[in-house]
C-alpha cells in the first residue's frame, strides 16, 4: 500500500468540542465562549457594558478565536494562562479591578466540563 494515502488525523480544535458539547454553531462560538468564560456575577454588567459599548469586548471575542483554534492541551493551557498578562485584556478599571473580561481560570473549567461530558480529552 502506498503509504501517502495514511495519514495520522489532526486533533480536533477545540471550537469544534465545545460546540459539540453546548450545541452552538461555529460562527456563535467567540460569543459563546465568552459568555462561559466571564464570571457568573459579572454577566449582567457585561450585558449592559455589551449594550452601551459594543466593542467592549472585542479584544476577549478576538482571544476567544485564538483559543478556539488551539488542537492541543498546551497551546489552550498556555493561551488561557497568558491572559492575565495581556496588557490589551487587563486594561482599564472594568478589566483590571472588577476582572470583566475573558477568564483564563473560567477557559480551564470550560476545558474539564467538555472533557467530563466527552469522558476523554478532546485535544
Amino acid at each position: 500500500m502506498d503509504a501517502s494515502k495514511h495519514s495520522v488525523p489532526q486533533p480536533r480544535k477545540f471550537k469544534v468540542g465545545f460546540c459539540e458539547c453546548f450545541g452552538c454553531s461555529v460562527e456563535a462560538f467567540p460569543k459563546a465562549l465568552l459568555r462561559k468564560s466571564i464570571h457568573p456575577p459579572l454577566r449582567p454588567l457585561a450585558w449592559l457594558v455589551r449594550s452601551l459599548s459594543p466593542n467592549y469586548f472585542r479584544p476577549d471575542l478576538e482571544y476567544a478565536e485564538r483559543i478556539g483554534e488551539t488542537r492541543d492541551w498546551e497551546a489552550f493551557w498556555t493561551l488561557a494562562n497568558s491572559i492575565r498578562r495581556d496588557m490589551i485584556l487587563n486594561h482599564g478599571l472594568l478589566r483590571a479591578g472588577l476582572h470583566l473580561r475573558i477568564s483564563g481560570y473560567r477557559l480551564i473549567k470550560v476545558y474539564q466540563e467538555i472533557t467530563r461530558h466527552r469522558r476523554e480529552s478532546f485535544l
